[in-house]
């Protein structure tokens, strides 16, 4: 998977750094130097200096369901309890409330990984493909694997409403009916979202992006 994602991306090479904690690459992020990312099925926190090569903070998430994933994971769960999240106000931690499964969304400080403020969604977590973090915005999809992927809620922090909503993400009408969207991110600094399309004929995976103009 590292050679082909490399690959893909038109890397020439890439460096193997190995943690001294199993990770849940699935929903880390790194920015500004740094991995932030979930220690495996726990609910703790770590920020990994790429450069320095060593953990220069880490923290539990309080409240933060872990077992079972069934629960606190997405639809795709390959624990995803915890899933990192960057926009233009910050850096956010996307849990499952432990007595819900609910949504909660967490602004962190980005050096400490403390929490500076918590907003608890109504929207379940199992019932969400993805999640992402926009402007203070949190939007979910209907699914990870439809032919039509689009983000059917927003939770806004400034209101603490949920709105209903019909934002295109991905239309693979015409394609293979086993493609999937195996992962997806906002980068507030070029203001896109970036995916992995899983083409399942061939295992294969394909990098793809959508821009992301929402008002």
């Amino acid at each position: 998977m590292k050679t082909y994602m490399a690959n893909a991306l038109g890397y020439s090479g890439y460096n193997t750094i190995k943690l001294p904690f199993l990770c849940s690459i699935a929903t880390a992020i790194v920015s500004n130097g740094a991995l932030y990312c979930i220690k495996h099925n726990t609910n703790e926190m770590y920020k990994y200096d790429l450069q320095k090569r060593n953990v220069v903070a880490h923290r539990k998430l309080d409240g933060a369901g872990v077992s079972p994933c069934e629960k606190y994971c997405y639809m795709r769960r390959y624990s995803q309890q915890i899933d990192f999240a960057e926009d233009e106000t910050g850096l956010w931690a996307i849990s499952g409330a432990y007595d819900t499964g609910k949504i909660v969304i967490n602004l962190l400080n980005r050096d400490s990984l403390s929490v500076l403020r918590s907003y608890q969604t109504d929207i379940v977590k199992n019932k969400v493909g993805f999640a992402i973090m926009q402007c203070g915005k949190l939007y979910v999809t209907n699914h990870y694997w439809k032919q039509l992927i689009v983000i059917n809620k927003i939770y806004d922090t400034r209101t603490g409403k949920t709105t209903a909503s019909n934002i295109r993400v991905d239309d693979m009408s015409g394609a293979n009916l086993n493609n999937q969207i195996f992962f997806l991110a906002y980068n507030p600094r070029k203001k896109l979202l970036y995916g992995w399309r899983y083409l399942r004929i061939g295992i294969r995976y394909q990098p793809v992006t959508y821009p992301l103009t929402i008002n």
